[in-house]
């Protein structure tokens, strides 16, 4: 019965686990958001974020300017550094995005396709010197 109990909560550890990136001179504790309401919902509602944690987003599909899909600030409490990785996880693109505080937010789309997106804390890409062409080594 013990033994059980402790393989079930492995288990249930194991799926909890956030997963580590390095870019630049710094490494990233990253939450994943795969389904529809972790891509829809991101950070939203949060009062922080630590320097050294992130949200990675896999998009089902490469987004890019124009498209009808974005990255809005609609209910941030802070403001956020926006890495855009191709479909290879490589960096095309950063930006830093300011919170929104009113209904009508803009969205924030990459110039170039994108296929995953690192949210982190602004200022933190300057920061820890992260260069365009990095690869992004947690995409499994």
């Amino acid at each position: 019965m013990k033994k059980n109990i402790l393989l079930i909560l492995a288990i249930l550890l194991a799926g909890c686990a956030n997963k580590t990136t390095s870019l630049g001179e710094c490494t990233f504790e990253v939450e994943e958001a795969r389904s529809y309401t972790e891509l829809t919902e991101g950070l939203s509602g949060r009062k922080t974020l630590s320097e050294d944690n992130g949200m990675l987003f896999f998009m089902p599909y490469e987004i890019k300017k124009g498209d009808a899909t974005g990255f809005h600030m609609r209910g941030m409490q802070f403001d956020l550094d926006l890495l855009f990785f191709d479909k290879h996880g490589v960096l095309t693109e950063i930006q830093t995005v300011p919170r929104c505080e009113s209904e009508d937010c803009p969205y924030y789309q990459p110039e170039k396709a994108a296929r995953f997106v690192l949210e982190i804390q602004n200022g933190r890409a300057e920061a820890c010197q992260i260069e365009l062409g990095e690869k992004i080594n947690s995409l499994q």
